[in-house]
């Protein structure tokens, strides 16, 4: 498939958030290893035809492909779909054939042109949108991908946030860090911190058929000795990151007793007893447990896995 450049985006989403960094991408691949669902994996894999076409939204670097081959899926074409340009040129170093491709653009965009005459990329068997139905409105996207899979094609969504962020140990502010995380991802066009539910509801509506969802949740933690596995250790600073600009406007740089909280946590502080200084304890003691090794994180989220009708 040709490496076409479509017109791209930018490398971050309207939350302001680099969801394209590719170092964050690689530190969550073993994140990805222990959290999808070998169910819903074996559900994909048994209705497969051979060679099938593939279509990638929100492809980073291309792992979906590298997860698919792991598997024994040899793709007869596959073309990849990301905003980041940078993102897209690390894809095509790792990934050269003549039946892959990607493309530097927006995956729903392009997802609906799949059919068009005289579009590079074929009807696919399979679409896959990893990480991906949070970033964006659920039923847009779903819409383009069920359109754009071939009539009793496979929409595949991994790694689907389903609304539920929790950190240890526990600290008094989490509801409310929480609260306001989840707020922050609703305020923006149409994104659903509930995506992964929202999915299974649409799938459930829709003609096709809903094969199979089960839970794929990310959980980060250190070993005995304090360690994070591989990178993980960055990805979860990242993710603290996400959460501090929840919460503040500076996103918690400089001196803490400066931290000026968002609009979001005020609004959400005048429902609580709590003060500005819980939030800020809050991130305090974050980074603390994670500089000793002592942080553990988790999102539940959904792989969710449809056919068309």
């Amino acid at each position: 498939m040709t490496d076409d450049t479509d017109t791209a985006g930018p490398a971050s989403d309207d939350d302001g958030h680099d969801h394209a960094d590719v170092r964050y991408l690689d530190a969550k691949i073993s994140i990805d290893d222990r959290a999808f669902s070998r169910r819903v994996r074996d559900r994909l894999l048994a209705a497969l035809p051979p060679d099938p076409t593939v279509f990638d939204a929100a492809c980073g670097t291309g792992v979906a492909l590298d997860r698919l081959r792991e598997w024994g899926v040899e793709p007869g074409a596959y073309h990849g779909v990301d905003t980041a340009d940078e993102v897209i040129r690390v894809a095509r170093d790792r990934h050269s054939a003549p039946e892959i491709g990607f493309t530097a653009g927006d995956a729903i965009a392009a997802a609906e042109r799949v059919t068009a005459a005289g579009e590079p990329v074929a009807t696919p068997d399979l679409v896959v949108a990893g990480c991906f139905l949070d970033l964006v409105p659920v039923e847009t996207a779903l819409d383009a991908f069920t359109t754009a899979a071939a009539p009793g094609g496979l929409v595949y969504a991994p790694f689907s946030f389903d609304g539920t962020t929790e950190f240890a140990p526990s600290h008094r502010a989490d509801d409310l860090v929480t609260t306001v995380f989840h707020t922050e991802i609703d305020a923006h066009d149409g994104r659903d911190s509930g995506a992964g539910r929202a999915a299974v509801d649409y799938c459930r509506r829709a003609d096709g058929t809903l094969l199979a969802v089960d839970a794929a949740d990310w959980i980060v933690r250190p070993t005995a000795d304090g360690a994070y596995p591989d990178d993980e250790r960055y990805f979860l600073a990242t993710v603290l990151g996400y959460v501090a600009d929840a919460l503040f406007t500076d996103g918690g740089d400089g001196d803490p007793a400066g931290w000026t909280p968002t609009a979001r946590a005020t609004a959400a502080l005048d429902d609580t007893d709590q003060t500005v200084a819980d939030l800020r304890d809050w991130l305090q003691t974050r980074r603390q447990q994670l500089a000793a090794g002592g942080l553990v994180y988790l999102a539940h989220q959904l792989d969710v896995l449809y056919q068309t009708g």
